[in-house]
């Protein structure tokens, strides 16, 4: 049994990101849409975003903590769409996802190893969900906390 979980440790860690349509492997109809609604967030974000610092200009303060905002905004885009569309990242999780399944041990030791290793894998995944969730919804409420702040 515990070998089996850990088999199947990169199916458990990538669904987050498999839920929002990100995840490069297994795309379906409805990941499309995921990733679809995903981009136009973001598009719409970083479009209000452009528009703030375009009616902000002249007041360096403002300026500079929108541009923070935007870059961070941009970053997270970018490296969303580097995870979803790069074609070595496709590679090396069918990789992966290949070694998971057909690996055969050549001894009991072997298999501890690697069922003791995944299992920290995926404790220090459970460990950072946590912050991880507690960050995106800070991240996505604080345009709605400092609106109503003002």
């Amino acid at each position: 049994e515990r070998l089996s979980r850990a088999k199947n440790i990169l199916n458990y860690v990538s669904l987050p990101i498999a839920r929002l349509g990100l995840w490069p492997v297994n795309i379906t109809r409805g990941s499309c849409f995921r990733l679809a609604m995903y981009l136009l967030y973001h598009g719409f974000q970083l479009t209000m975003e452009l528009t703030d610092l375009v009616l902000v200009f002249g007041d360096l303060q403002n300026i500079i903590n929108n541009l923070m905002v935007s870059s961070f905004q941009a970053t997270i885009a970018f490296r969303v769409l580097c995870v979803r569309f790069h074609p070595g990242v496709r590679r090396v999780i069918l990789a992966m996802d290949e070694f998971h399944e057909t690996h055969k041990f050549n001894d009991d030791t072997e298999k501890i190893i690697y069922v003791e290793h995944m299992e920290r894998v995926q404790r220090f995944h459970d460990f950072m969900m946590l912050p991880v969730w507690m960050s995106s919804v800070t991240w996505f409420l604080t345009p709605a906390m400092l609106h109503f702040s003002t």
